[in-house]
Order: structure tokens, then C-alpha cells, then sequence
């Protein structure tokens, strides 16, 4: 499943085993599991998407999922 959405939080200190996901478009908490091999690449992704107010892809298992598996950007419109 995958949806463009406009990061608004990111909390890497709650839990050690992943980092805390907020997004304006949605009410629901997810999770990007720390053991993830692209977990660095996607939180810096994810950061410079808050700083400059991008959206971004984020693409997960299924609809009733919390877990983010794999973070994209959206291609610019010409």
C-alpha cells in the first residue's frame, strides 16, 4: 500500500527498536523498525522531507498495517 504523505514528526528516542512516524494527513502512529537495512537512509530521507516540507511515499504490508517498509520520494510535477 502507498500513500504521499507530509512528514510532521519523527521520534527516534521512544523505543530502541524503531522510530516513532507522525504525518499531517493521518491520526495513526507508524512505526520504521530500526533493524530495517535501509533504516539510516530512510530517517535522513525522512528529515530532509520535514525541513523542506516535501511529501514523500511511504509504502506499507497492508491497509491495517502501522509499519513503514519502504519510504520514496515523490517525483516532482514538470
Amino acid at each position: 500500500v502507498r500513500y504521499s504523505l507530509s512528514l510532521a514528526h519523527i521520534n527516534t528516542k521512544q523505543s530502541k527498536q524503531y522510530a516513532v512516524i507522525t504525518f499531517y494527513h493521518s491520526q495513526r502512529l507508524y512505526k520504521l523498525l530500526v533493524h530495517s537495512s535501509r533504516y539510516r537512509s530512510y530517517i535522513q530521507l525522512l528529515r530532509h522531507a520535514q525541513k523542506t516540507n516535501t511529501p514523500l511515499y511511504i509504502y506499507r504490508r497492508s491497509e491495517y498495517s502501522d509499519t513503514i517498509i519502504k519510504v520514496a520520494c515523490v517525483p516532482r510535477k514538470p
